[in-house]
């Protein structure tokens, strides 16, 4: 079992994570740490897999990507002082996915044990996952991204704050 210590080992000894994929959450000023050691992945995911934590809405509230070893996501609470939601409530659910970078494709998180903490955002927690299962979301894949005018566009940093539409070959399409 991993120690608190070799957790925060792990998240500081990483720089910031810039997603390719995912819109970067915001920092609210108030978060919580979800760490998931190798030993609890069924299936371990591979290098240029990418975590992402949503709220049941689909906000994404945290990203990081998969790390040998341990893969650390700080999730991020709502800001009170601003009038919309942009973050987790205490107490609120958070729910993982991961996202396959070689092939293009969006698992779902299922954390079915947990050493430590649980599935629910508590402000400056830690939770430790203790056993995680991956689940196909309709096997779907990734067709194009492409802007709201049409535009097929590779995502970078110089369109990171833009909306992006994920154009999925189920039909599904995701902002």
């Amino acid at each position: 079992q991993m120690s608190r210590k070799q957790l925060f080992t792990f998240q500081f000894e990483n720089n910031e994570h810039i997603s390719t994929i995912y819109k970067k959450p915001i920092n609210t000023g108030n978060n919580m740490i979800v760490g998931i050691p190798d030993e609890a992945w069924l299936s371990p995911p591979n290098d240029g897999d990418e975590l992402v934590a949503y709220d049941s809405e689909g906000l994404i509230v945290g990203n990081a990507p998969y790390r040998e070893g341990a893969s650390v996501i700080t999730i991020w609470g709502d800001d009170e002082l601003t009038s919309r939601k942009d973050g987790l409530k205490n107490g609120e659910r958070f729910y993982l996915e991961l996202w396959r970078g070689d092939r293009r494709v969006v698992e779902k998180v299922i954390i079915s044990d947990w050493d430590q903490g649980g599935g629910q955002y508590v402000v400056n927690g830690i939770s430790l996952a203790g056993s995680v299962v991956l689940c196909g979301l309709e096997e779907r894949n990734l067709i194009k991204i492409c802007d709201v005018l049409g535009r097929e566009i590779i995502p970078s940093d110089n369109n990171k704050d833009n909306l992006l539409l994920y154009i999925y070959d189920d039909g599904s399409i995701e902002k």
